[in-house]
């Protein structure tokens, strides 16, 4: 896994990005890094439960918000742990393959995600990098958290979720050129985490906004919950699909596309990260090894969602 293109098409094998992380001796390095056992025996599903139990070692969030990775304290072999996390793709991003989307995808998250996601987004699109029919910005009613309020107030004074960010960003990007038609469900108030909203706004492109509701109660909705929300929205079979994110995430959340978007539905998914000299974040060893943690519960899920599938 390195910088090449992070792309799905109905012709290739979806597990192939799975087989190169299993593949790979940077992941069985950053495992024995840690005196973990590397599972040589057996088939991808049971490999990888086998390192997802592992990866707890590297689960410094404990189910809070990734502001809550404690900052790397010195302890780390920083530089090695950076240098096999770029040859597991999580550093350096391959650039978009280009050519004309169905749909552009601009996930949610953090403020400073967010901020550097939807520019990034608007360059590739003002620049003829790709061409695309519309827009999407994809979040929830998760509230800003006082970490991220500070540069949120920059771009969208005001904002107190994380649906609010991206619609300012959203105009703030794509200039509009017709109002907002916004339907919600649910009582945002109340019960953000039940509560689900619509936008769209007719251009060129188009843009939409989502703010998705949670699978699960006791959590805020994740991005697999954003993916269906789209989903179950649009006409998506046989598309063509782009999604924007930050490089750290690129990898967890493409195989998280693969499995809710493209096998079910037949379309071609395409994911770029953001380039770490557009973001607004610094990350540290920390970081990477919570988000190697998320790649490798990804492909667990999309392999067993595969072996359903047969």
């Amino acid at each position: 896994m390195t910088t090449t293109a992070l792309v799905y098409r109905t012709d290739r094998d979806p597990l192939g990005p799975v087989h190169d992380l299993l593949a790979s001796p940077a992941l069985r390095e950053l495992v024995e890094m840690f005196d973990g056992d590397w599972p040589a025996r057996g088939g991808p599903r049971e490999r990888l439960a086998s390192l997802e139990a592992f990866s707890e070692v590297w689960n410094l969030r404990k189910g809070d918000s990734r502001l809550a990775i404690a900052a790397d304290d010195g302890t780390l072999p920083t530089d090695r742990i950076l240098a096999l996390a770029g040859q597991l793709g999580l550093v350096e991003p391959a650039p978009v393959t280009g050519g004309h989307f169905d749909w552009v995808l601009v996930l949610g998250g953090l403020s400073t995600s967010c901020r550097s996601r939807a520019e990034y987004a608007a360059s590739l699109l003002g620049h003829g990098a790709l061409t695309a029919d519309e827009v999407c910005f994809m979040g929830s009613f998760r509230a800003l958290l006082e970490g991220e309020r500070d540069d949120a107030r920059e771009f969208a004074p005001g904002a107190g979720t994380e649906v609010d960010m991206l619609r300012a960003l959203a105009d703030a990007e794509f200039p509009p050129a017709a109002p907002w038609g916004i339907t919600v469900d649910g009582d945002p108030q109340a019960a953000p985490r039940l509560a689900q909203l619509r936008g769209e706004r007719p251009g060129k492109p188009g843009v939409r906004l989502y703010a998705a509701r949670s699978s699960d109660p006791s959590r805020n909705a994740n991005t697999a919950d954003t993916y269906r929300q789209f989903a179950r929205d649009v006409r998506l079979d046989a598309r063509r699909v782009l999604l924007v994110t930050t490089h750290i995430y690129a990898p967890y959340q493409h195989m998280d596309a693969v499995r809710v978007l493209g096998l079910p539905f037949h379309s071609e998914i395409e994911t770029v990260g953001t380039p770490p000299h557009l973001s607004r974040r610094v990350f540290d060893a920390p970081w990477y090894l919570q988000e190697l943690r998320s790649t490798i519960l990804s492909a667990h899920a999309l392999v067993v969602a595969c072996e359903a599938e047969e």
